[in-house]
């Protein structure tokens, strides 16, 4: 057991450092990187809260098309995928996905735990910095889950995931800054009521049978974009460095000798400089001039670079990083922009829908449903045209594609769709017989 306390614990460390970085250029808490000691010892105090932030749009932007709409079984109709979508709905689970991926996304992995409450399934979206998931070296089958995480009283708790049991541990002193944690610090938690009545034990039985920590792993989008934010930091401060000191004209004027105060020898200002103020002399060998204010437009060029390798590390389209001022562009040039940037969300689509069958799958069975080759539907991934989307699916509707698969791929919910079928069946035609024909002036040969 210990053995399994040591790899949790080795394991979240070592991930730790790296995640906390990804998260913090996520939130805007970046590094004055490429600048010069003396830069940072002029300057790194009053530039340390200026950024221009592009990670969150590298992030949110495939985030944002990782739509789960539906489940299915591969049938039409399908108690399973029926009851898949009502729990998903049921506990908000359009938002808190939204959640999950974009943890992924940041970090390279995202936790969910899902567990029984009262017999229903309730879904724990986790911080990646405290959870990992142990696999076989060998098969990549997942032995099991850790969290680690300190109480408001400075203990450290660890829990283990196992198929047939939760093992739930704390140090058995609080933890001092800087303090290694080794797993010999760690002893099973076992709270108390004053009668004697445990209240939580250090072993619980997970009847279940599957590990309930979910780990959804891709690779973290911001790991080359951190680089290309650090050289757009440092080109926008020193801009505003440049706008500070050097964006105005300077002048300056020879020929004069400036007044000493008599007490303390100290020479006078003679003029004063602004918008409302004239520089002038009755002395004709005085000279007046001005230096050139410094141009902005390098900087802005540089910045302009900096986005335009932003979107080429990171495959996040252009657009989405600059204000387009120039006509609409129409869906079909959208999605050749748009081409590189629409496989990766697929396919992180497809990883990840694999992971949320096996969670919907837990999550049915601790409500004691069965739910077999369960899929996800996910809303297109692409930047959808209207009018296009319409005659596509005019098109598919010539082909026999059932309505309820034309209406989900248009972005319908459940709901409506449920309005939609109630409406149809409403207004369907009786069906007809030889007689009734007759009656209405039919007539056959």
């Amino acid at each position: 057991m210990n053995e399994d306390i040591k790899q949790a614990l080795d394991t979240i460390k070592a991930n730790q450092p790296e995640r906390q970085r990804f998260i913090r250029y996520y939130d805007g808490r970046h590094e004055l990187s490429f600048a010069t000691e003396k830069f940072k010892s002029a300057f790194g105090q009053t530039m340390k809260n200026m950024r221009d932030n592009l990670c969150p749009i590298v992030v949110d932007a495939p985030a944002d098309r990782m739509e789960v709409i539906n489940f299915s079984n591969g049938e039409n109709t399908n108690p399973q995928a029926d009851a898949a979508w009502k729990l998903w709905q049921r506990e908000l689970m359009e938002l808190h996905s939204n959640d999950v991926h974009k943890e992924a996304l940041k970090t390279g992995a995202g936790y969910l735990i899902v567990w029984s409450v009262g017999g229903e399934a309730k879904f724990y979206v986790q911080d990646s910095r405290n959870c990992c998931v142990i696999e076989d070296e060998e098969t990549a089958e997942p032995l099991f889950g850790a969290k680690m995480w300190e109480t408001k009283d400075k203990f450290v708790r660890l829990t283990l995931y196992y198929p047939d049991r939760i093992d739930k541990y704390i140090t058995a002193k609080k933890r001092r800054d800087g303090t290694e944690l080794k797993p010999e610090h760690f002893i099973p938690v076992e709270r108390l009521r004053k009668d004697g009545e445990v209240i939580e034990a250090p072993s619980v039985p997970n009847p279940h049978g599957v590990i309930p920590m979910f780990q959804f792993e891709t690779s973290p989008v911001l790991n080359d974009a951190i680089p290309v934010q650090d050289a757009l930091n440092k080109t926008y401060a020193d801009r505003m460095v440049t706008q500070e000191f050097a964006a105005f004209r300077q002048r300056w004027a020879t020929g004069l000798e400036p007044p000493t105060d008599e007490l303390t020898g100290v020479q006078k200002k003679i003029f004063d400089g602004g918008a409302d103020r004239l520089w002038f002399t009755n002395d004709e060998k005085v000279k007046f001039g001005e230096f050139e204010a410094t141009a902005l437009e390098p900087f802005l060029k540089a910045a302009d670079s900096d986005r335009l390798e932003m979107a080429r590390v990171s495959g996040t389209p252009l657009h989405f990083f600059s204000i387009n001022t120039s006509d609409a562009i129409s869906g079909k040039a959208l999605n050749a922009l748009e081409a590189r940037f629409t496989k990766k969300v697929s396919r992180m689509c497809l990883n990840f829908g694999a992971v949320w069958a096996r969670v919907m799958k837990l999550a049915l069975a601790i409500e004691g449903e069965a739910a077999d080759n369960l899929t996800v539907q996910w809303g297109p991934v692409e930047t959808q045209d209207e009018g296009d989307l319409l005659d596509s699916q005019i098109k598919k509707k010539s082909l026999n594609v059932p309505d309820k698969t034309l209406w989900e791929e248009i972005g319908y919910s459940e709901e409506q769709i449920t309005e939609f079928e109630k409406t149809n069946a409403k207004n369907k035609p009786e069906p007809t017989t030889g007689n009734n024909n007759q009656k209405a002036g039919f007539t056959a040969g």
